[in-house]
């Protein structure tokens, strides 16, 4: 027994690298200012969501002017500040519900799936009871998580798809290869596009070909004609999305809608280290 737990312990571990968390249950009250030290906008502040690990830089610093104090972290490679008041502590503090620092935590940057239904959970807070304050739920089988860091066999994840969360997972050793398997190993992620990013980008070409589907049926309708219908697909890989119209002949004629696009996808993207480069009718998502 204590082999088979030495041994998970090293397994898909990166274990020269530690790192401080900080978690906050409404990050949207948080005082941000961005690398340029100025406040973030509204949609910048949405993109900080709830209970998602930020990487603590330095929790005691000051901005360019040393007067005001604040806290330096890193979100998806972006180095961001929390702004504190005088008794250094964040500003708002009395909205912004759960917080707390997880300090010298191994990293983990591996990826696993669930292999049977309702034997893992996530949870807001490491332990097995369900309260309110846990919002403890069960996992199905083929969810997958992307592993961010450990404190003893609880893991602090990120639940990856389309209703993407964060919280607690607890994975023991023990039941490796029988409630749950390691998809990917740790690796390099300096630009790896995230599942965030392919979520966003999802959700803003639907739209597009929701609306043009729409449009061509009523056209089509009204002409009584069967015109193919202008349509976005992707190509995702580990660094980049690859958009590109399904019909060549449309590139043209959809400049002001593909320049529509491009500034939709681009405003998504705020608050992230991904841009939107667009060529020769190929829109293209890869880090800045």
């Amino acid at each position: 027994m204590i082999l088979a737990v030495c041994s998970f312990v090293g397994h898909g571990q990166n274990q020269s690298q530690k790192a401080d968390f900080l978690i906050v249950e409404s990050p949207q009250s948080l005082v941000i200012y961005n690398k340029y030290e100025q406040k973030i906008n509204s949609v910048e502040q949405r993109e900080f969501a709830p209970f998602e690990p930020l990487r603590v830089i330095e929790d005691q610093t000051y901005l360019s002017d040393n007067f005001t104090p604040c806290m330096k972290i890193q979100k998806s490679g972006q180095t961001y500040y929390l702004i504190k008041n005088e008794a250094d502590r964040l500003k708002n503090l009395d909205r912004i519900g759960y917080h707390r620092i997880f300090n010298n935590r191994p990293v983990m940057e591996d990826s696993i799936e669930v292999l049977v239904n309702r034997t893992l959970f996530i949870a807001k807070r490491p332990t097995f009871r369900s309260t309110a304050e846990s919002q403890k739920y069960f996992l199905k089988k083929g969810d997958k998580l992307q592993r961010i860091f450990r404190r003893n066999n609880f893991f602090y994840v990120e639940k990856l798809g389309r209703d993407s969360d964060y919280g607690w997972s607890y994975l023991a050793g023990s039941k490796q290869n029988e409630f749950w398997k390691i998809l990917r190993q740790a690796k390099d992620k300096s630009d790896q596009i995230t599942s965030r990013v392919i979520e966003k980008v999802e959700r803003e070409i639907e739209s597009f070909n929701r609306l043009s589907q729409q449009l061509f049926a009523h056209f089509n309708q009204k002409s009584q004609q069967q015109i193919a219908t202008a349509k976005w697909q992707m190509e995702i890989s580990d660094k980049k999305i690859i958009c590109y119209l399904e019909n060549e002949q449309y590139r043209g004629e959809l400049s002001e809608t593909t320049a529509k696009l491009i500034d939709n996808l681009k405003t998504a993207l705020l608050g992230t280290s991904y841009g939107v480069y667009y060529e020769k009718g190929i829109i293209e998502i890869r880090s800045k």
